[in-house]
């Protein structure tokens, strides 16, 4: 079932606390943005051992935009139900994905928008979870959404029919039905929700989009 899920990224983790509380109960899932500032231009908030305490029913899914992801994965899965890897920042791919194939947390793999979806070939008997970043600098929220994604979209799509795409990067009202009508199936949105006078009521609208099951 296709979902919206909202982004969260914080300087701080107050910053990040206090966006999870205003979701709380409006959405089963959360995508917690997590910058390095050497994968990305910009570091954000990234302390593991602050989540271990938070209380909430979301499930919180952490997109790791950070170089040599192999080096913290295992300590991000003690404290969230979801993690995102991008094929780009580690050559041990691979060997994350056999590391997690019997866990209850699920790997899924990113991609930047200059990625062929060639390269995903090798990973998709392992995989049911592709990230697609839909802007071309990644690391903060606001970013105009590129249309070429919907390509990738659709080729991936014809190769893994039963894959979830997830598309991340300038998801507004206009650009989700786009990305729906493409193929996507979660549709991850910062901006168009945080950068408006009441986020619920964006998220709400977003969420109205979605085919109904």
């Amino acid at each position: 079932m296709a979902q919206i899920i909202p982004a969260v990224i914080g300087q701080t983790y107050s910053e990040v606390e206090r966006q999870l509380k205003i979701l709380e109960g409006y959405t089963d899932w959360v995508h917690l943005d997590v910058t390095d500032g050497y994968f990305t231009p910009a570091k954000s908030w990234n302390a593991i051992e602050d989540l271990r305490f938070l209380e909430g029913k979301a499930k919180i899914e952490v997109h790791l935009m950070v170089e040599k992801p192999e080096e913290i994965v295992r300590d991000w899965a003690e404290v969230v139900d979801r993690i995102i890897i991008h094929h780009e920042a580690t050559d041990h791919f691979s060997e994350i994905l056999e590391a997690f194939s019997l866990s209850v947390v699920k790997i899924g793999v990113a991609f930047l928008l200059p990625t062929s979806i060639e390269a995903l070939v090798p990973y998709l008997p392992k995989i049911n979870l592709v990230h697609l970043m839909s802007i071309a600098e990644i690391g903060e929220q606001g970013h105009p959404f590129d249309a070429r994604v919907l390509e990738k979209v659709k080729h991936l799509r014809s190769l893994a029919p039963n894959v979830i795409i997830q598309l991340d990067g300038g998801v507004n009202l206009e650009t989700a039905k786009l990305a729906l009508e493409a193929g996507v199936d979660n549709l991850i949105i910062g901006s168009a929700i945080w950068q408006t006078p009441n986020p619920i009521i964006s998220l709400q609208s977003l969420q109205s989009l979605l085919p109904k099951s």
